[in-house]
């Protein structure tokens, strides 16, 4: 484990070393990020309060380390506006879409991925007095 991105080397019961990823990676010898999963190009399937949508969806890296950005978040983008929202992974399936204001209201809930490679996001969108509860899945394209 030494010089890899640990932050410790422990044993386990068959006296085997197993290392203590610092966070950001995983993997066996702590050499993949937690990001490398989820950038790429997916078909959104989009339920809110029971109106279902349609769209395609981006997930780049960052803007910051163990941070992924979703492009045309529920499929707002236009000529005009981008309509991102940034994700901070907790692990290499995992991560919570922190509260962030967008133009149609606030948004916050969070995200996993699936050993199908597909992503689920659950989260809600607070406009004034109204809230939408959502429900997406994301496949590859």
């Amino acid at each position: 484990c030494a010089g890899l991105n640990t932050d410790d080397c422990l044993g386990n019961v068959r006296g085997e070393a197993i290392c203590k990823c610092k966070t950001g990676f995983g993997g066996e010898r702590c050499e993949q990020l937690w990001t490398d999963p989820f950038p790429g190009q997916y078909a959104a399937q989009e339920d809110c309060n029971g109106t279902m949508a349609s769209f395609a969806i981006d997930v780049e890296l960052g803007p910051d380390f163990n941070q992924v950005t979703l492009v045309n978040f529920h499929n707002q983008a236009s000529a005009i506006t981008t309509s991102k929202i940034v994700g901070n992974l907790l692990s290499t399936k995992v991560f919570d879409v922190y509260p962030q204001f967008m133009v149609y209201g606030r948004v916050a809930g969070g995200g996993n991925l699936n050993s199908d490679e597909t992503l689920t996001l659950i989260y809600s969108i607070i406009d004034g007095g109204d809230t939408l509860n959502c429900r997406a899945l994301l496949r590859p394209l």
